[in-house]
């Protein structure tokens, strides 16, 4: 049996980002002060720097192009799909996808103050993305299954915007597993190996950054009677980044903050630039920059590696529902440098639901056992990382649905 499906497609976006993320006063903000003062406002819109004159919207530090802090783009996309299934009526089947895309771009500076002059740009590129997918049926409930795949990924700014072909990276996908099904005693399980690579668009450095990733994942639902179901899924996954890190901030305990011994490095200067590497700085010191000795692989921070759920789901059949289940999250550095460790934990939750013809009620619990964990920021985007405490005490949250 073969059967054959395939789509057209056509779309258009524009999309306009301004920002002031170059001047944003961290490094002049005084949290233990009890009020605010001119230097700890956060500033936005139409604001002029004193110095230089230039408008604070815009940026690319400097740069005479549209860069990731201003920029407006038209971006056409026209592409077609395909997939073919080819099913033998044995244990063998095969699964073949592909997908061509053209695309035309068009970037400029948005009309509104920015202080970097009016430039345009335009580019067009074509892709192809494909992937196969067989199958082997062992038996009428399990089988085993492989996909390998190549495609471009669309990864625009933060905005929406594009710049140019660097907001469509490169990306693989190479899996093996076997799944298990059967129906009548309500049992269903998956277990799978992967490796991917996958280009992320930083929008910060305006370059694609490359990463890698391979990890195991287990999932399973089994239903132990009508009115209870157990779910759970164990994963464990590496990621780690192929090239340097090169755009960081420079540890706080390093710099001068007043900048009168280094105005490059005076961080209360410019809102606080962010520089890569420090070579030969502070009289020959050079801080780790876009390789830390205690990370060489680049093993990306800030995911617990390894993660595992279990959660009993029950119906009770008069409208009433009851699910109870807990995460555990294994230890994980939080930044590049491995100098900040979060510990290991295991969070209890609970919710208690009633579904009437016209709307419905939840109430959900969060840690139940009053665990004490914490929750960071991106630690990609410094070399500090910020880490704050989750709350201790048990969070309730109750909401109400109503259809129309």
């Amino acid at each position: 049996m073969l059967v054959v499906d395939y789509v057209l497609l056509a779309r258009f976006s524009q999309a306009t980002q301004m920002q002031d993320f170059w001047v944003e006063p961290f490094s002049r903000r005084d949290v233990s002060r009890g009020s605010i003062s001119d230097n700890t406002r956060f500033l936005s819109g139409d604001q002029t720097d004193p110095i230089s004159g230039h408008n604070f919207w815009g940026g690319g530090f400097g740069a005479n192009a549209p860069g990731s802090h201003a920029a407006q783009s038209d971006l056409v996309q026209l592409g077609g799909f395909a997939s073919a299934l080819f099913d033998w009526e044995g244990p063998f089947l095969l699964i073949l996808s592909s997908r061509f895309d053209s695309v035309d771009f068009k970037v400029k500076v948005p009309d509104a103050p920015t202080d970097i002059a009016q430039n345009r740009s335009k580019g067009e590129d074509s892709f192809f993305n494909w992937s196969i997918n067989p199958v082997l049926r062992l038996s009428r409930a399990v089988s085993l299954y492989a996909s390998h795949q190549k495609a471009v990924t669309y990864a625009p700014l933060q905005g929406g915007a594009v710049l140019d072909d660097r907001n469509f990276g490169d990306s693989g996908l190479t899996e093996g597993g076997i799944r298990i099904s059967y129906p009548e005693k309500r049992f269903y399980a998956t277990a799978a190996y992967y490796e991917w690579e996958q280009s992320a668009f930083n929008d910060r450095t305006n370059t694609s950054d490359p990463y890698a990733s391979e990890g195991f994942e287990l999932e399973i639902t089994f239903s132990l009677n009508e009115h209870a179901t157990l779910i759970g899924s164990y994963s464990n996954r590496e990621t780690r980044r192929k090239s340097g890190l090169g755009f960081r901030t420079m540890p706080f305990s390093l710099a001068d903050p007043t900048g009168q011994g280094n105005d490059e490095i005076g961080l209360a200067l410019e809102g606080g630039a962010l520089l890569s590497q420090f070579s030969n700085a502070f009289g020959g010191f050079t801080p780790e920059g876009s390789s830390p000795s205690q990370n060489a692989e680049l093993m990306v921070p800030g995911i617990p590696e390894e993660t595992a759920k279990l959660f009993l789901a029950t119906d009770w059949g008069d409208r009433w529902g009851f699910a109870l289940g807990g995460i555990h999250s294994g230890g994980y550095y939080h930044n590049y440098d491995h100098t900040l460790r979060v510990d290991p934990t295991f969070v209890l939750h609970a919710n208690l639901s009633y579904e009437a013809e016209t709307w419905e009620v939840l109430l959900s619990l969060e840690n139940l056992t009053n665990e004490h964990y914490f929750v960071g920021s991106d630690p990609s985007f410094a070399g500090n990382a910020l880490i704050t405490k989750a709350p201790e005490t048990v969070q309730a949250r109750l909401s109400l649905t109503i259809p129309f």
